[in-house]
């Protein structure tokens, strides 16, 4: 059993490790990137959704649920700025799925792509601090499965 905290920054370590996979990724040749982009792709976002899941169970809903200030109003504040970085990466995909990677726009994606993840590594990294006050907060002794 991992205490909340490790588990945090596991979650947060696996995406900031699919965020430099996928980045390097975009470096490469379209051909190649291409080939290597969806396995990449889905990893991120499996290690986005988990990361958002554990946030929202673990540390933002308790922490609004308590009820007690300024806890709660931190946790809603940062679930408020979650849910918006991931529309923020939903809508990317769905750029993507809809031919935003084809030979003449490939230079637009690329600069597209590259903006997104160092959205979400700059959100990552930025909540980083007030996630794990919540989670110290909410939780102190809290051991997760």
């Amino acid at each position: 059993m991992k205490h909340a905290v490790e588990m945090l920054h596991d979650h947060q370590r696996r995406v900031l490790d699919q965020l430099v996979r996928m980045a390097a990724c975009l470096n490469a040749p379209r051909e190649e990137a291409m080939e290597r982009m969806p396995p990449i792709r889905a990893a991120l976002t499996d290690a986005l959704r988990a990361y958002q899941l554990f946030k929202h169970e673990t540390v933002f809903d308790p922490a609004v649920a308590s009820g007690v200030e300024p806890r709660a109003g931190l946790g809603r504040s940062m679930k408020i700025e979650c849910i918006a970085a991931g529309e923020m990466f939903r809508m990317h995909i769905m750029r993507c799925n809809a031919g935003a990677t084809a030979d003449d726009s490939w230079a637009d994606h690329q600069a597209e792509s590259r903006l997104t993840l160092n959205a979400m590594r700059r959100h990552v990294e930025t909540e980083a601090e007030g996630v794990e006050r919540l989670v110290m907060m909410t939780a102190p002794d809290r051991q997760v499965a």
